[in-house]
C-alpha cells in the first residue's frame, strides 16, 4: 500500500495541489518499507492525480481539495484522505494503527453519496 501525501515544511499540506512536495510513503506489514520526496508537476487539472498514479498511490491524504479532484483521484481508484493534519510521521504512525480519522476539509462531502457541497 502507498501514501501521496501532500507536504509543506515536513507536514501535511493544507491543500494537495499547492504543495511543493508530496511524500511517498509504502507501507507493508504495518511498517514502513520505504520513504521518499517527489516535487510534484505544475498545478492544472489532473496533473496531481496523474502525478500520483504514475507512482502508484493508492490514497492521497491532504488538509482538502475540491470535487472535482476528488473525483479525477476516484477514477484512478486512489482515496482521497481529507481533512488531515500534522507532521508526516505523525500521519502516518496514525494511518497505520488505524487512528487516522478524516477532518474538516476545504470540501465537505459525504463518502457515500459522493454529493459536494462548499467547495471552492
Amino acid at each position: 500500500m502507498k501514501l501521496g501525501i501532500a507536504t509543506e515544511n515536513g507536514k501535511v499540506s493544507g491543500h494537495f495541489g499547492r504543495c511543493s512536495l508530496y511524500t511517498f510513503v509504502e507501507i507493508e506489514n504495518n511498517s514502513v518499507i520505504k520513504k521518499e520526496e517527489k516535487t510534484p508537476p505544475e498545478h492544472q487539472i489532473g496533473s496531481f492525480p496523474n502525478f500520483l498514479k504514475e507512482n502508484n498511490a493508492d490514497y492521497v491524504l491532504a488538509g482538502g481539495m475540491g470535487p472535482k479532484a476528488i473525483e479525477l483521484f476516484e477514477q484512478f481508484s486512489i482515496k482521497p484522505i481529507l481533512g488531515v493534519s500534522g507532521t508526516i510521521d505523525e500521519i502516518v504512525d496514525k494511518f497505520i494503527n488505524g487512528e487516522l480519522v478524516e477532518g474538516e476539509s476545504s470540501c465537505d462531502h459525504d463518502d457515500n453519496s459522493h454529493e459536494h457541497h462548499n467547495c471552492h
